[in-house]
C-alpha cells in the first residue's frame, strides 16, 4: 500500500499504509522509483482545496512473493483517491494512469460485482467464494499481462453516499488465519492464547512479519 499526496502549495509527499516516507527511509523503494516518473501529471485532472491523495498498489518484482504479479517489473496500481478527506468512487477516475511509466489504474483489469443483502448475507457466501477461488487460480493482473499464476484475494468496496464500506475476501492458502472456509460471516471466539496462535501464526502472517521487518 503506498500514496502520493498533492497539496495545495504544489508540495508533494509519499507515504505507506503507516508513515510518511523519505529517500533514506522508502517503502519497497516506492518513492525513489517513483520520483524518477512524471508523477506530478497524474493530478491535472483532478479539482481539489486543500490536497489529494492517490492510493495504489506497489506492486511486481520482489514484493508479492509468490503471486503472478511477482513475475511482473514493479508497478503502481492506483485502487483510491481522496479528496479533501473525501475519499472517491474509482470508476469515476479511471482515467487517472500513466500506464508509459508503469502507472496503471484498477478499473483497467478485470473487475467484480455482486448484490449482498447485509441483513441476509449468508445467501452470498457461495457466490464470493466462487469469484475469489476464481482470482485466487488465476490473478486477472497477471492475465491481463499475459501472465499466468495465484492471485491473493478480492477487496470489495460499496459507496453509499458519503459512507464507503470495504471489506476483503482470500483463498484459504492465502489467508493470515487458520480459518477453514474461504468466506465467513461470523467472527470466531479464541478461548485461549495458545488457540489465538494455532489460529492467527499462519506461514503468510509470518511472512508479513519478515517482510516488515527486513
Amino acid at each position: 500500500n503506498a500514496a502520493i499526496v498533492k497539496y495545495k502549495n504544489g508540495e508533494y509527499k509519499f507515504q505507506s499504509r503507516e508513515r510518511e516516507l523519505s529517500l533514506d527511509f522508502d517503502n519497497d523503494n516506492f518513492m525513489k522509483e517513483m520520483s524518477n516518473k512524471d508523477y506530478q501529471k497524474l493530478f491535472d485532472k483532478i479539482q481539489f482545496n486543500d490536497y489529494t491523495v492517490i492510493f495504489g498498489e506497489w506492486c511486481g518484482k520482489g514484493i508479492q512473493k509468490g503471486m503472478a504479479i511477482n513475475q511482473l517489473p514493479r508497478m503502481f496500481v492506483i485502487f483510491d483517491i481522496n479528496i479533501d478527506g473525501q475519499y472517491q468512487d474509482i470508476k469515476d477516475y479511471s482515467f487517472i494512469q500513466d500506464n508509459e511509466n508503469g502507472i496503471y489504474n484498477i478499473m483497467q483489469f478485470k473487475t467484480f460485482n455482486i448484490t449482498i443483502d447485509f441483513n441476509n448475507p449468508d445467501k452470498s457466501i457461495d457466490e464470493l467464494t466462487r469469484y475469489t477461488k476464481e482470482v485466487a487460480n488465476e490473478c486477472p493482473v497477471g492475465k491481463y499481462f499475459n501472465v499466468s499464476g495465484f492471485g491473493e484475494g478480492i477487496v470489495w468496496k460499496c459507496y453509499n453516499g458519503e459512507m464507503i464500506y470495504v471489506f476483503k475476501t482470500k483463498d484459504e492458502k492465502h489467508k493470515v488465519s487458520k480459518e477453514k472456509e474461504t468466506v465467513t460471516i461470523e467472527p470466531e471466539v479464541i478461548e485461549s492464547i495458545n488457540n489465538f496462535i494455532n489460529y492467527a501464526v499462519t506461514e503468510n502472517r509470518l511472512k508479513q512479519g519478515l517482510d516488515k521487518l527486513i
